[in-house]
């Protein structure tokens, strides 16, 4: 059996999990008081005490790096052969869970995109098209000046771009049978409208020493591992390029992998996985 395990991004996470993951045991306990600790007392309050905290962009980011990877150290560290796979910020955070870097330069990374991005809001949408095929999707894209962010199944691809562009490009989404669902993102992310932020992330990782993996990571922007070669250049640019996860599921199954198990507590990556497999 070859293993995959999965991680999910931002829209994944709900407020319970924090407490969740709080209480999958010691280690885990260990591990976020740990980053509580370096990240300070209002990320803590935030963390354990507000509700409401998960509707600010950069908290939710770093509450999942949290998350994810207090899952992770508690289930899966011990297991000497899997793989890791992410999915947008998932992959940033896998890095961490892949060995390449520490817990609190992890964090320190998932913070600073967070905040990169955030600086480079634009009165901009991105949206879920479901039940198109993705050559539709590209076409109906690139007339209505949208660029597709996430290839997510053969029949779910998210878009983003300025919302002057959105009336359009829904309408004739809709002439041609799909269906369009909105999501609470606010800023164009995986597209070619966040290059500055891309350049300066960049410039922020190429100061980090990035060690030797100790579990291999499929990089989903490009569907080939990451590696400490690469890894400030694959994370950059995935700010600017599309989620290729359909694509990603795909290689990896025809290379052996038969096991795909996501961590934290969503099923969404899972849920991709089925729809996938099942159009194969």
């Amino acid at each position: 059996m070859k293993t995959v395990m999965m991680f999910p991004g931002q829209g994944s996470l709900k407020y319970e999990h924090l407490a969740a993951s709080y209480n999958l045991g010691y280690e885990a306990r260990n591990f976020i008081d740990y980053i509580c600790n370096v990240a300070g007392e209002d990320f803590k309050n935030s963390f354990f005490n507000n509700e409401n905290a998960l509707s600010e962009s950069i908290f939710a980011q770093q509450a999942l790096f949290v998350v994810l990877m207090a899952s992770f150290i508690n289930k899966f560290e011990n297991y000497s052969d899997i793989t890791l796979a992410g999915h947008s910020l998932g992959e940033v955070i896998a890095v961490t869970a892949s060995g390449m870097v520490d817990f609190k330069t992890g964090f320190e990374i998932v913070t600073k995109r967070a905040k990169l991005m955030a600086e480079k809001e634009y009165d901009s949408f991105m949206a879920a098209v479901i039940g198109l095929a993705e050559d539709i999707v590209n076409i109906v894209a690139s007339e209505s000046y949208v660029y597709p962010a996430n290839y997510n199944s053969p029949k779910q691809t998210v878009v983003a771009g300025l919302k002057e562009h959105f009336d359009v490009f829904k309408e004739k989404i809709l002439s041609h049978g799909g269906k369009i669902v909105t999501l609470n993102v606010k800023v164009p992310s995986h597209t070619p409208l966040m290059i500055e932020a891309s350049e300066q992330f960049y410039d922020f990782l190429k100061n980090i020493e990035f060690k030797e993996s100790r579990f291999p990571l499929f990089g989903c922007e490009i569907p080939d591992f990451i590696t400490p070669l690469n890894v400030q250049n694959r994370l950059s640019m995935q700010i600017i390029k599309p989620v290729l996860w359909k694509n990603a599921i795909n290689f990896l199954i025809d290379n052996g992998f038969d096991n795909f198990i996501e961590t934290g507590f969503s099923n969404i990556l899972s849920g991709l996985f089925k729809k996938i497999a099942l159009e194969r």
